[in-house]
């Protein structure tokens, strides 16, 4: 008898299933031990490059701070010589080691304040009663050595000259 429908293929086998790697080969979640370090020597290596860059950096800061308060001092003596000249009136400049400030006073009105920063000392004046006087005409008669020490103990000295607008640093 012959069938109008025709017979279909013979199915094929399916290839047969692959065994599923070993749990020492299969990839897990997470990083490997490899990674791990890589990553951790490569943060090692910028720590310690920043770390070699922070202690110039604070040999720099103790520059420029030394080098601001010796400009800051000069500039308060000069403020107060033309602020006395200006008013025609008398006053003095006051350095307090203890404090480790500087005050410009004109008759009793504090007019001007300097604090000297972190790692900068004012350690000694050889200004009569650690006091500079001022007079009417904004001259000094008040002479003598402001000694400073910076953050690495290094002396600093400025120099202020009786009757002269002049006052210098010296090192």
């Amino acid at each position: 008898m012959i069938s109008w429908r025709q017979a279909s293929p013979p199915r094929q086998p399916s290839p047969p299933r692959q065994p599923s790697p070993p749990r020492l080969f299969r990839r897990l979640k997470g990083f490997s031990i490899i990674e791990i370090i890589v990553v951790i020597s490569l943060m090692v290596i910028f720590f310690s490059v920043g770390f070699v860059d922070i202690g110039h950096y604070k040999e720099e800061v103790g520059a420029v701070n030394i080098s601001y308060s010796e400009k800051s001092i000069v500039n308060l003596i000069n403020y107060g010589k033309e602020y006395c000249r200006e008013k025609e009136a008398s006053g003095y400049i006051v350095f307090d080691l203890v404090k480790n400030k500087i005050w410009f006073y004109c008759g009793l009105k504090r007019l001007s304040t300097y604090a000297f920063p972190e790692g900068v000392n004012l350690i000694n004046t050889n200004i009569a009663s650690n006091m500079m006087n001022i007079d009417n005409t904004g001259f000094s008669s008040s002479s003598g050595t402001i000694t400073l020490k910076d953050n690495k103990g290094l002396i600093h000295q400025l120099t202020i000259s009786v009757g002269t607008g002049n006052v210098e640093v010296k090192n």
